[in-house]
């Protein structure tokens, strides 16, 4: 690591062993630095898979740590000490990766207040650059009064510590430049690897919408379901491929199981989910008009469009900053089963003008989202704080 600057990624959700939408776009940002003579580690501070795990390697020559491996810990005394063996061990890992010879980063995420001040102080220790990754605005995601409080000292307070920040939205970019005028801000749009051979499997398409999502998302879930029942053609299937609560998945599965048009799935590889979005006659991806909506910008959008298959939206939020219906997407004309229902109609009656659409979308896609597309830029900035 002699001479590179180091960008250690904290919070990586278990990656490799487990992967997640964050996780994700966390790889492609170490992929994008690396392209640009980073060294970058993906940190998990322990393991949340039910398996014993290999605590440090490499995925694509991007290295990833666990500060503490062993099995899942199920109780609350296990996981509390599992939080402070992690800690602890984080202090001595960042001690050995500084130097006085390049610049090194520390990436966070969303935290309570003093876990930011303890990075923080870690990172003025060992000499490392404090960023954080934003992705939701958690003041309107949190529920109950702790909760609340905890997001509020983090929005109000958490950024005088941090020397830049990464939002994913120009919402969430406004949120922090207006109330914080002195913080480096660079936005990092969701992103995909546009060249994954995934991408590249086409077929003969199979008639099937797609939706890719989590359960917790049920209301969207739902629309989809009621507006796709209302289509006139009788062969179109559904495929729901569904993640985070099982039971909730369960229950909606037994709901279906009178129905051989809709399929439910999960834990689908990588590859697999890629060679389903590429070989869909259409993705489908609702934004609610609601203010987490209008924060947030799904990573799964970057992935749609890398299949060059047309999009199904509703232009709420992002989707205004980058989509043009018609050109690049099919705008729902709102949040309803019966826009949803016209808009899915329309991939079915002009299967031509909607290819067209899916590969102007790819080629939109790639400009903004491919990670390759943000990665001078992005070194740039780091260097630059």
């Amino acid at each position: 690591m002699k001479g590179k600057p180091v960008f250690v990624i904290l919070g990586a959700g278990g990656f490799p062993y487990k992967v997640s939408a964050a996780g994700n776009k966390y790889f492609l940002m170490a992929k994008a630095l690396a392209a640009h003579n980073f060294d970058v580690i993906l940190v998990s501070k322990y393991n949340i898979s039910n398996d014993i795990i290999k605590e440090q390697g490499n995925i694509d020559e991007i290295k990833y740590f666990f500060l503490s491996g062993g099995k899942k810990r199920d109780t609350l005394f296990l996981k509390i000490c599992g939080e402070i063996r992690a800690d602890i061990k984080l202090i001595f890992f960042l001690k050995k990766l500084r130097t006085k010879s390049r610049k090194n980063y520390v990436m966070i995420s969303y935290n309570p207040l003093y876990l930011v001040v303890f990075y923080w102080l870690l990172t003025k220790i060992y000499r490392f650059k404090l960023v954080f990754s934003l992705m939701e605005d958690h003041t309107i995601l949190a529920k109950g009064l702790f909760k609340k409080v905890r997001a509020q000292l983090f929005w109000n307070f958490g950024f005088y510590f941090a020397n830049g920040a990464l939002p994913i939205s120009i919402y969430l970019q406004n949120r922090i430049i207006t109330k914080f005028k002195n913080i480096s801000v660079f936005r990092v749009p969701v992103l995909a690897d546009f060249s994954h051979e995934g991408f590249k499997a086409r077929k003969v398409r199979a008639k099937y919408f797609l939706y890719c999502g989590d359960i917790g998302y049920y209301e969207v879930i739902e629309l989809i379901i009621n507006a796709f029942y209302k289509l006139s053609d009788n062969e179109i299937h559904l495929i729901l491929i569904l993640y985070g609560n099982q039971t909730k998945i369960n229950n909606l599965q037994r709901n279906m199981l009178n129905n051989n048009r809709i399929h439910i799935s999960r834990n689908i590889p990588q590859y697999e989910l890629y060679k389903l979005y590429t070989n869909s006659i259409g993705l489908l991806i609702p934004m609610r008009p609601s203010r987490q909506d209008r924060a947030r910008f799904p990573q799964k959008i970057a992935e749609y469009l890398a299949s060059g298959r047309p999009i199904i939206t509703n232009n709420i939020g992002e989707i205004q900053y980058y989509f043009n219906d018609g050109v690049n997407t099919i705008f729902a004309k709102d949040y309803s089963i019966e826009a949803y229902r016209d808009a899915m109609q329309i991939v079915l009656n002009y299967p031509d003008l909607c290819n067209e659409i899916g590969k102007n979308g790819r080629k939109m896609g790639y400009k903004y989202f491919h990670y390759e597309s943000i990665s001078e830029q992005f070194s740039e900035f780091l260097l630059s704080l």
